[in-house]
């Protein structure tokens, strides 16, 4: 599809008339008093002085959603807002949910996929909400108190994975519009993505106290609820929500995994199908519906509807989901003892998500030992060792030392390390003794076998010829993992001074993730406090 340049509209409130931004103003003082019908009419006539005004479009459409009277009302706003500005993703989420709440779930489906297809980020997760950042922002330093743009950048930070920065923004809209349930909704809903239950049911108690039928402030108590373990409180509300068309769906979907916990598996089955009937198109009732089939040992049946599901999301362009359930629909195949379509699924998932080749070839080493092919499954758990990304790869060194590989994999990687350096590589053979053959001197070569050399040696506890190993790559790579997975293992060790160094050059490399990071500054505050090298 392709999208065309929209003229550029001035949609900062500087650019607003003095009327237009007084009945902003004056809108969302209404709305921070929970005077939404008042609130409704200061945008409405801000939107009549200053029609291509985004920042008055979204207000005008907020304020008709709290009204919750004519939904299609609010539809009506956000599609002119799309007109505005095209390019920006929150206009976008703001008609999907709308449209939701109208009861076109085909609408909103089709806005919400063509909206992940247009702001998704190439190899990683959450989608670009920058331009609606720049756009809240510029705003709000014209109307710093608006519980609307507060909102609305607690949104765009929250879809970018930025946490902390959202929870912020969310709270600022609390405290300017106390008696508005949505910011509080949207702040319970982020400490769930966060898996902090606790704090998102005494948030989204805030928010029912204010408005106590609020259909998504239920369905997320709900969702909080099930997630703290209180299955009987969460089926109690999925099923007060069960009629209420714009939330059935995921409230049915809630209903059968609250069903399931409380041992209760056919009442379970039988919410899932009845939400696979409204939402024929949606894959989440259908993985559900798999999830609970994998629970019961329905492996075979499982498979199919794992296989539906990731039919279901790849037809709709649910891209995002499908290395889920690819991982799902192998793992119910390999329980179903069906090896050989399970190699099928992974083959697939190494083309179409080559970032979590590990995983894959974990698993289909899986499927070569179900068929007794051990050689097979010994070279595919020795490239999952080679494309881990994880500091630690536990899961993969667990299944070969699950099949007593572990010196063996170790002795293999000491002479993949020589035949990188010399050009010559030993390796044993039962029948024929030492055998001698020629490789290329590689540096990445080089690199691969010192990295998979080391994780083995930390797995079996053999620190001082890990630390040697680790000093080989930050020599040959020097990157900030590298640093600091040597300086863990000085620190194991108990060479406190040369570990301290180690976390300090890696925190200077930039590479590392910020919570690595923070860990990092963590050690060196800890290790100034001890003495520098463990008496031998």
């Amino acid at each position: 599809m392709i999208y065309l340049q929209t003229p550029t509209v001035d949609i900062r409130p500087a650019g607003l008339s003095t009327k237009a931004l007084a009945e902003l103003k004056s809108g969302d003082r209404s709305l921070g008093l929970g005077e939404f019908a008042a609130a409704t009419g200061s945008y409405i006539r801000a939107m009549e002085a200053a029609p291509n005004a985004l920042v008055v479009r979204w207000s005008l459409g907020l304020a008709l959603s709290a009204l919750r009277r004519s939904p299609a009302l609010a539809v009506q706003q956000y599609r002119e807002a799309t007109r505005i500005a095209e390019d920006d993703l929150i206009t976008a989420l703001l008609l999907q949910g709308a449209l939701q709440e109208y009861g076109d779930r085909g609408a909103a489906q089709q806005v919400y996929l063509d909206t992940v297809r247009r702001f998704s980020r190439p190899g990683q997760p959450g989608l670009d909400a920058s331009g609606s950042l720049k756009r809240i922002e510029a705003a709000l330093k014209q109307c710093p108190n608006s519980p609307v743009l507060s909102l609305l950048q607690g949104d765009a930070l929250q879809i970018e994975l930025r946490f902390q920065e959202a929870g912020l923004s969310y709270r600022r809209a609390i405290g300017s519009a106390p008696f508005w349930p949505k910011p509080k909704i949207n702040l319970g809903l982020s400490y769930l993505a966060q898996g902090k239950a606790n704090q998102a049911v005494l948030t989204l108690e805030g928010a029912l106290k204010t408005d106590p039928a609020n259909p998504r402030a239920l369905l997320a108590m709900g969702d909080a609820q099930l997630q703290s373990g209180n299955h009987s409180g969460a089926l109690k509300l999925y099923n007060q929500l069960s009629q209420v068309e714009s939330v059935a769906v995921p409230a049915a979907t809630g209903a059968a995994r609250a069903s399931m916990a409380l041992g209760q598996a056919s009442v379970a089955v039988s919410n899932l199908k009845n939400a696979q009937k409204r939402a024929p198109k949606d894959p989440t009732p259908v993985a559900a519906l798999a999830d609970i089939q994998m629970k019961t040992g329905s492996f075979a049946e499982a498979a199919v509807s794992y296989a539906s599901a990731l039919k279901l999301s790849e037809e709709g362009g649910l891209f995002a989901a499908r290395p889920s359930l690819q991982r799902a629909l192998a793992e119910a195949q390999l329980s179903a003892k069906r090896p050989t379509d399970a190699q099928r699924t992974l083959q697939k998932a190494l083309q179409e998500d080559p970032e979590n080749e590990a995983l894959w070839r974990r698993l289909l080493a899986q499927s070569f030992l179900e068929q007794n092919d051990r050689p097979a499954a010994e070279m595919e758990l020795k490239r999952a060792l080679n494309n881990e990304h994880s500091l630690y790869p536990q899961a993969t060194l667990q299944a070969i030392a699950a099949e007593g590989w572990t010196e063996k994999f170790i002795a293999g990687y000491q002479a993949d390390l020589a035949g990188a350096r010399t050009g010559v590589r030993g390796s044993s053979s039962a029948q024929a003794g030492i055998v001698v053959r020629s490789v290329p001197v590689s540096k990445e070569s080089e690199i691969v076998a010192l990295a998979g050399l080391a994780h083995l040696l930390r797995f079996t506890s053999a620190v001082r010829e890990e630390v040697s190993v680790r000093r080989d790559m930050v020599h040959l790579r020097g990157s900030g993992a590298d640093w600091f997975l040597l300086a863990q293992a000085q620190e194991r060790l108990g060479d406190n001074a040369d570990a301290r160094a180690s976390y300090g050059q890696a925190g200077r490399k930039g590479d590392l993730s910020s919570a690595i990071q923070k860990l990092a500054i963590v050690r060196i505050r800890t290790l100034a406090s001890l003495p520098g090298r463990r008496e031998e």
